[in-house]
């Protein structure tokens, strides 16, 4: 299957800054995933703070698990890139 125009295909691409001389790439990707992601989880918690309005149980719930979820995720991604600045 061709690639679509302004992609590379997957056997060209290279993980997010992993393969990098000297750590430049992974210095300077280290924020772009963790600052979306620290700002989703800090919404996470006004909701769950219900700081703009009561939560039903439902949504509690939902909020809990997006908060787990994304700590889980911030964890991975400074695993993944800790092991990122090792191997450069």
């Amino acid at each position: 299957m061709p690639a679509l125009a302004g992609t590379r295909e997957l056997s060209d691409a290279q993980p997010m800054g992993v393969v990098a001389p000297h750590g430049s790439r992974t210095r300077n990707i280290s924020h772009e995933p963790r600052t979306p992601l620290s700002t989703i989880l800090g919404r996470a918690e006004l909701l769950q703070a219900q700081v703009y309005d009561a939560l039903s149980a439902e949504q509690d719930a939902a909020i809990r698990g997006i908060a787990e979820d994304g700590r889980h995720l911030l964890a991975l991604i400074g695993d993944i890139l800790g092991l990122a600045h090792r191997l450069v």
